[in-house]
């Protein structure tokens, strides 16, 4: 059940709009989710961008450069360092 409702959600997003993992944990627990985005990576429904972050599959996806890709895995990075330095974590 949970896998339709994933599966639905997903599909009324806008072609374009990434989403996480944590928008979903409203329909589903983590374990469910986190197995269902995997199998939809697998079956090519969705692209995997980051950790955590996935985009619907279609044609441009297909066409991005890996270097493109590579850039929203580096802001996504970025982003997760900033927040730990915010946190006080050290990272020596």
């Amino acid at each position: 059940m949970s896998v339709y409702l994933i599966r639905r959600y997903i599909s009324a997003l806008p072609r374009h709009q990434l989403f996480t993992s944590r928008e979903l944990l409203h329909l589903s627990s983590r374990s469910s989710v986190d197995n269902t985005l995997s199998c939809l990576v697998s079956d090519g429904y969705i692209f995997r961008l980051a950790r955590g972050v996935y985009i619907r599959r279609f044609r441009l996806v297909d066409c991005l450069a890996p270097l493109q890709l590579q850039g929203v895995r580096l802001v996504h990075l970025k982003s997760k360092l900033s927040s730990r330095k915010a946190l006080g974590m050290n990272f020596s």
